[in-house]
């Protein structure tokens, strides 16, 4: 709980207890708002030593759709405000525990919570593997092909 209360230092003190009654409504709102607490835990954690920028705050929540300029609708990241150089896989834990956490607010078992977080990141990985560093650098997400891979799957 100190870590958290720490996190308040810098933040208008009026709001401090909207946003800890706000996060202390249910898990997936928690983890939503500890971000900075996930990278404590993290750090103390195994790594591969692979620094890059990260989101920092790589939730279900802060992913979205959006319209590029050239009218191409795009699945992406949408919060930046946590970002920093830390380990390639803290982004990956944070993503797969939000996956996890929304899926038991959602009554979803154990083992489907497992399948969901599991399946996700073996079939992305899988995926990319096979894909040339340069396309790659160039690929974006279309939610016209996200669409159509989540209806193949119903």
């Amino acid at each position: 709980m100190a870590r958290v209360l720490a996190n308040n230092a810098g933040r208008q003190e009026r709001l401090i207890p909207l946003r800890m009654s706000r996060m202390a409504a249910s898990p997936f709102v928690f983890l939503r708002g500890a971000a900075s607490m996930m990278a404590w835990d993290f750090a103390h954690t195994p790594s591969i030593g692979h620094h890059v920028m990260i989101d920092g705050d790589a939730h279900l929540n802060n992913f979205g759709l959006f319209r590029t300029p050239r009218q191409d609708v795009v699945f992406d990241l949408n919060d930046f405000d946590e970002t920093l150089v830390a380990p390639w896989e803290w982004d990956l834990k944070r993503f797969t525990a939000s996956i996890n956490v929304a899926a038991s607010e959602n009554g979803v078992d154990v083992t489907g919570r497992e399948r969901a977080v599991r399946t996700a990141y073996r079939t992305t990985t899988s995926t990319l593997a096979e894909v040339p560093a340069y396309e790659l650098w160039q690929m974006r997400s279309y939610a016209s092909v996200l669409l159509a891979a989540v209806q193949i799957r119903h």
